[in-house]
């Protein structure tokens, strides 16, 4: 046998596996498959340039995602999307169909208004609520004649 031997053999072997296998027009050409579409994974899984964009968040009639450029369908087929609008929730869906999320979506928080207590506002952003900004919450109170634990009786507690 020449310098080759058997690893060299083998090598030749497994590379002619892998040319068959890619399909490179070489050694011969791999057997085609169809891909079926996986719904949900924004990806163009079977191939014919459009993204399944349907995501489980996604609430449309005809499960077609609006406002979506290319406004395709959960089989993936191009057809239109029809959306009926409803009020818009915090759950990082167009639920209002204006092709925008969550949009201006705010909620009161905060314990009280009552005494030196107020409420501040939490913005919603991806379908989840943010911090409570500019609420004042109680606290315990101090002899300075103001309601800080906001119970409406000013500086309990202290002796005047």
């Amino acid at each position: 046998m020449n310098k080759i031997g058997i690893s060299g053999i083998l090598v030749i072997l497994t590379l002619s596996l892998v040319l068959i296998g890619c399909g490179n027009n070489m050694v011969g050409e791999a057997k085609k498959t169809t891909i079926k579409p996986q719904c949900n994974d924004r990806i163009d899984n079977d191939g014919d340039g459009y993204c399944d964009f349907l995501t489980s968040k996604t609430k449309c009639v005809d499960k077609s995602i609006p406002g979506d450029p290319d406004c395709v369908s959960l089989d993936d087929n191009k057809e239109s999307a029809d959306c009926t609008p409803t009020q818009e929730v915090c759950d990082n869906l167009d639920n209002d169909c204006d092709n925008l999320i969550d949009e201006g979506l705010t909620q009161q928080c905060g314990v009280s208004n009552i005494g030196e207590c107020q409420y501040g506002t939490k913005t919603c952003s991806g379908g989840v609520w943010g911090a409570c900004v500019g609420n004042i919450d109680p606290v315990n109170e101090t002899c300075d004649g103001k309601d800080h634990d906001c119970d409406s009786v000013s500086g309990e507690g202290c002796d005047c």
